[in-house]
């Protein structure tokens, strides 16, 4: 067995124990209409029975491996903490809210309630959350069902000509990028480039993964972008309060 599923194994166990040793807080950080004060102190409690759990087996809690060049010694440790108890909150989400897929935004959602992101310690800017995926993908989803002529043509590359991809491709940023920046302080955070980018790549979530590559999400972006930022204020007004 690969040491990923092993550790994701022993985690899932060490987990499932505290559940059945703390019920109690187990419930309340999981809740998400618990006040979040009260959640946060459950699961330091739930945290705690869980890494102690899994020293006590032979199976230490570790963080997830992530390229450490470039970094430094505190952002490494921030970093490591952080992924050590995302990893718990996720975990215990999972077992609380079960594992079909229309519940995994759910999961991502409470586990950055949980496990709050901060910002980086030397530049100060907020990293891509759980939530700003979310806000993101379920965007995404939304405008494919409203807008399945204009996702059509942007991916039909047989077919259709670029200027007329591109601006099936605008009208779908506008909307899509329209809620995301509304939502998430790292999408307003981002370049228009960066930010069309990001878009592009969830769009690829209505193509099979084994269909595409990276080359493959290049090419398109290269292609298309960049495309004019809308009229951001002006659409707010259009729409109204939200």
């Amino acid at each position: 067995m690969p040491d990923r599923e092993k550790r994701s194994l022993a985690l899932h166990r060490a987990v499932s124990t505290v559940r059945n040793l703390l019920p109690g807080a187990f419930k309340l950080a999981a809740d998400p209409n618990a006040d979040i004060k009260a959640r946060w102190a459950a699961f330091d409690k739930v945290y705690g029975l869980v890494v102690e759990d899994m020293a006590n087996k032979g199976t230490p809690h570790k963080p997830t491996p992530f390229k450490t060049e470039g970094l430094t010694a505190e952002q490494v440790r921030t970093m490591s903490g952080r992924s050590m108890r995302y990893a718990v909150a996720a975990m215990l989400l999972t077992i609380s809210y079960g594992t079909a897929a229309d519940v995994l935004p759910a999961v991502m959602w409470q586990a950055e309630a949980l496990v709050p992101s901060i910002p980086d310690s030397e530049t100060w800017h907020m990293p891509l959350t759980g939530q700003d995926q979310v806000v993101l993908f379920g965007a995404v989803c939304t405008v494919a069902e409203v807008m399945p002529d204009d996702l059509q043509c942007f991916f039909n590359i047989a077919s259709e000509p670029v200027a007329r991809r591109r601006q099936a491709f605008l009208r779908l940023y506008a909307c899509i990028g329209g809620v995301w920046r509304e939502h998430s302080e790292f999408a307003l955070s981002m370049s228009s480039v960066q930010r069309q980018g990001m878009v592009v790549f969830a769009l690829m979530c209505y193509v099979p993964r084994d269909q595409w590559t990276n080359a493959d999400f290049v090419a398109l972006h290269n292609e298309l972008l960049p495309v004019e930022e809308p009229d951001w204020d002006a659409l707010s007004r259009r729409v109204g309060p939200s």
